[in-house]
């Protein structure tokens, strides 16, 4: 491709490139990323320069989302370098990565058939062989998400006049007789609003999903459903076998409609766009710079309600928690980035909107983090120690939180109280695995306090605490007596709001390992187990 850059434009970008590649080289990432964005603003066009970065995001930072967006630039034929192989599997990887197999397929096969040629350089045929191998793992987990998807709609269907004793059906009917007693701690209420939301949404799909969005009209299916998931994910369910294909096609239509960054476009190309437009604004005083932000905030809006329902579909039909929880992670740091914009210019509440604030923050963290659960003992000690000070920061964060539930039951629960639970249970963790089952067990009694006794979450925290226990030096008995007392009450409001959800197969196991453990219990101490630790 035919460079249009003047002779010291060029020689400015070659610098930065060069210094990009030899920080990345030192394995220092985010600082390569820097040089080469700096060379990008100077030569956007440069397929080499947005495939080393999206070799940064990829591989490196897991910033899968920014990748893609470099590695589209990089790799689509259309767009920049036709002739540039490696920007197609940077495309690939990224694609792959996000749990987007069906597409990424095409692309290495794209890639194999630009080095589909008789004579191939010793670099080429390695490239080859590690593109087969890629194409043959995207076919392989094309396959396994095809299956898991068919599991998942079959264990998430429900059909109409099936409800009667699901969870969410026994929390509308709960509610009043929690607010007749002043109960303002049961799962019921989270349960009962996010199924009202996920009802609302489930009808925008099927009234909106076959005609495009007008001026006349207000899409909310990405707010109703995401709201659904972020207050109580346990609560969802589909009616439709076709679900999937309605909401691609709804999602389609309302990041069109909002102007969304989704699904093209990281935080990286976001942050450059939204500044840029600011900066434009700056000098036409405080009134445009607001109009200029508040116009903008519906586009933010819905990229990261995009991103949430996206991490949630693979985190849960796919199965997925990875990508989920890599989906998440992006929406969390925009979100972040927002605030931060909005504290240093100083912006109204009614103008930063609703996924700017603290609470909303909370509930897309919580969702996260029941994702990174699902996989926390599979990672490096290095990820591990990452997630647990990411963990440590929110359960600060919540420490001094004082609003009690009755005063909104649901805001506390689904924005503060089920973060910091999941935080909580992140760091038992990882005090397991440094052999500080002192702590570990602390942090699951802590946990266990942050969900109601009707909440599977709950007991489960309480059996992890009592496993703690007995590998302490000198096993805390009171400490197992108070947690299985605890169980023991809690039973009967489990089988009652769960006795009909497949989860209830997971309580169940729960309760039955509790039972046994407080059997174990009572013979040691009938015996004076326990006194040879005194």
């Amino acid at each position: 491709m035919v460079s249009t850059l003047s002779d010291d434009h060029h020689s400015i970008v070659v610098t930065f490139n060069s210094e990009g590649n030899a920080l990345f080289k030192e394995m220092n990432y985010t600082a390569a990323a820097a040089k080469y964005t700096a060379a990008i603003n100077i030569d956007e066009k440069n397929a080499i320069l947005h495939s080393n970065r999206a070799a940064c995001w990829d591989q490196y930072l897991s910033r899968h989302l920014d990748a893609l967006s470099d590695a589209t630039k990089a790799g689509l034929a259309t767009e920049l370098d036709p002739s540039f192989v490696k920007g197609f599997a940077r495309l690939a990887r990224a694609m792959d990565a996000l749990g987007q197999p069906y597409q990424s397929t095409i692309i290495w096969e794209e890639a194999l058939k630009k080095l589909a040629r008789e004579s191939l350089t010793l670099t080429e045929r390695i490239q080859q062989y590690e593109y087969k191998r890629s194409l043959t793992a995207a076919k392989h987990e094309q396959l396994r998400g095809r299956k898991a998807l068919e599991m998942s709609i079959k264990h998430n269907i429900v059909r109409k006049g099936e409800e009667k004793d699901l969870p969410w059906i026994i929390a509308k009917r709960l509610t009043p007789v929690l607010v007749a007693g002043g109960d303002y701690t049961s799962c019921a209420w989270t349960l009962g609003k996010a199924y009202d939301d996920l009802c609302e949404g489930m009808q925008e799909l099927a009234s909106k999903a076959d005609r495009p969005a007008s001026k006349d009209t207000t899409p909310r299916a990405l707010e109703l459903l995401s709201s659904s998931v972020l207050t109580d994910s346990r609560a969802w369910h589909i009616r439709n076998p076709n679900y999937l294909e309605k909401f691609r096609q709804k999602s389609i239509q309302e990041t069109e409609f909002y102007y969304a960054f989704a699904p093209k476009l990281g935080i990286e190309a976001i942050k450059k766009i939204v500044l840029g437009r600011l900066a434009r604004a700056k000098p036409q005083g405080d009134a445009e710079y607001g109009k200029e932000w508040e116009v903008m905030q519906p586009s933010l809006t819905a990229t990261a309600r995009y991103w949430i329902m996206e991490g949630f579909h693979q985190g849960t039909l796919f199965q997925n928690p990875a990508v989920g929880a890599d989906y998440l992670g992006q929406t969390i740091a925009l979100i972040k980035w927002g605030q931060i914009q909005e504290q240093c210019d100083g912006l109204l509440k009614e103008v930063k909107g609703e996924i700017f604030e603290a609470t909303y923050l909370k509930r897309v963290q919580a969702l996260y983090l029941r994702f990174v659960l699902q996989r926390f003992k599979d990672l490096d000690l290095g990820a591990q120690q990452t997630i647990f000070e990411a963990a440590d920061e929110i359960v600060n964060e919540t420490t001094n939180f004082q609003i009690p539930r009755g005063s909104d039951t649901v805001f506390a629960t689904s924005a503060w109280y089920t973060a910091r639970g999941y935080a909580l249970t992140i760091k038992a963790l990882f005090y397991q695995t440094k052999g500080l089952y002192a702590l570990a067990g602390l942090s699951y009694k802590l946990s266990a306090e942050c969900f109601a006794e009707d909440d599977g979450n709950y007991i489960n925290a309480l059996l992890r605490c009592i496993k703690s226990a007995e590998y302490i030096r000198s096993p805390s008995v009171d400490i197992q007596r108070e947690s299985l007392e605890k169980i023991r009450k809690a039973i009967p409001k489990l089988n009652y709001v769960w006795k009909a959800r497949k989860e209830v197969d997971e309580i169940d196991k729960t309760i039955k390992e509790s039972l046994k453990w407080e059997k174990t219990l009572k013979g040691r101490l009938e015996i004076g187990y326990y006194d040879q630790f005194n």
